[in-house]
């Protein structure tokens, strides 16, 4: 057992059974008492391992019999029966948490406290242009975030010197300590991968350029790395045999993000991934606490988007909130009042990442634009 299977007694349909499955020798009172958890309390223990086994591996042995039939020695019941007082013990004192986050732990949604805690977040993409061409810095993105009283940045990859080559250790520290002294955290950053390639050398070198990128983002004490599928389908390749070597893939960054503290952020792009139902369906095959999704509501394009930002919310680990969204095949202004209540609705706390689109002719009309986005979202979000 570890630390994270923990109930409270008052949630535990076990706090008024557990004396007479110690004192009962009857194997089918414990058959019977794990198939009512299993109906009422679904997903109840929060780990990876099979849902009431450690009920099974005491409880069903306290009788004469063990799993298999066979008898075993009164000492041998007597350990069983010492350990499963012990264990019992320890869940007694625990904190109690809500069935909401015990329903979460083998389903690939995100386990979190109820209600709504947002922190608006600039995604540096905001100034792709600018970036780019050489007209700003990461460091100006930095000072524009202190100036206009942005807390966090999600400073892309691509704009960190070399890449796709990794910075050296003393540019990752020179841009942390930027922020730092500016009160303003690098909550992510993200690379621009492609997991839909078929040929296994091509597609190993895609997966030694996230797992580069996830050193980086621990050194600058980002949360999250954010990844996409890949553009297309591989020519002569549909999904569902994309999805054989893209879940191997993914699961081997979420493993070494896990060995690193940084969580894998999938975010679909209307690439591979199109539809809120095929980027869960990922999430849950590669089934880690570590591999989450970026809930980027400009590229839900092919079902109706608040739809599916419902339906993507409970595995979000953090956003892009973009000005445009797609509705019957068009790109409309969000709408950041539905958003909230979306929100809301569900609850999610962590940072709530925006990305102003277009194009300007200066940087300061530029500036313009992401501080008027930026109002729009402190308008809706009453922050």
């Amino acid at each position: 057992m570890t630390a994270e299977m923990t109930f409270s007694p008052g949630n535990s349909p076990f706090s008024s059974v557990a004396p007479s499955i110690l004192e009962n020798k009857t194997c089918a009172i414990v058959v019977s008492l794990i198939a009512y958890c299993r109906e009422t309390v679904a997903n109840f223990v929060t780990t990876p391992i099979n849902k009431f086994d450690f009920v099974i591996k005491f409880a069903y042995r306290q009788g004469s019999i063990d799993g298999v039939g066979n008898q075993i020695s009164k000492e041998r019941r007597a350990m069983l029966r010492r350990d499963f007082l012990i264990q019992s013990a320890l869940l007694a004192t625990t904190t109690p948490i809500s069935i909401s986050q015990l329903a979460a732990a083998d389903t690939g949604k995100i386990s979190r406290l109820e209600g709504t805690s947002v922190t608006l977040c600039l995604n540096a993409f905001s100034f792709n242009q600018e970036l780019k061409s050489g007209q700003m810095s990461v460091n100006d993105v930095i000072d524009f975030c202190a100036r206009y009283q942005i807390r966090a940045v999600d400073m892309t990859a691509y704009y960190l010197p070399g890449y796709p080559e990794v910075p050296s250790d003393q540019d990752i520290s020179d841009l942390k300590h930027k922020a730092f002294v500016n009160g303003v955290t690098i909550s992510g950053t993200g690379v621009r991968n492609d997991f839909s390639l078929s040929d296994p050398i091509a597609r190993e070198a895609q997966i030694d350029l996230v797992l580069r990128w996830i050193d980086v983002a621990a050194k600058l004490g980002a949360d999250v790395l954010r990844v996409f599928s890949g553009p297309r389908l591989a020519t002569g390749f549909n999904f569902e045999q994309t999805l054989d070597w893209m879940i191997p893939a993914f699961q081997k960054c979420a493993e070494y993000g896990r060995q690193k503290g940084v969580i894998i952020g999938l975010q679909p792009h209307h690439d591979v991934l199109k539809t809120a139902e095929q980027t869960i369906q990922v999430v849950e095959a590669v089934n880690s606490r570590w591999f989450g999704v970026i809930l980027d509501v400009g590229s839900l394009r092919e079902r109706n988007v608040y739809d599916e930002i419902e339906q993507l919310l409970p595995y979000a680990v953090t956003w892009q909130v973009k000005q445009l969204v797609w509705l019957d095949g068009e790109a409309v202004p969000i709408d950041l009042f539905r958003l909230r209540r979306i929100i809301e609705k569900q609850g999610y706390r962590g940072y709530l990442p925006f990305e102003a689109l277009g194009s300007d002719d200066t940087v300061d009309a530029r500036i313009t634009r992401v501080a008027g986005f930026l109002n729009e979202m402190r308008q809706a979000f009453s922050i």
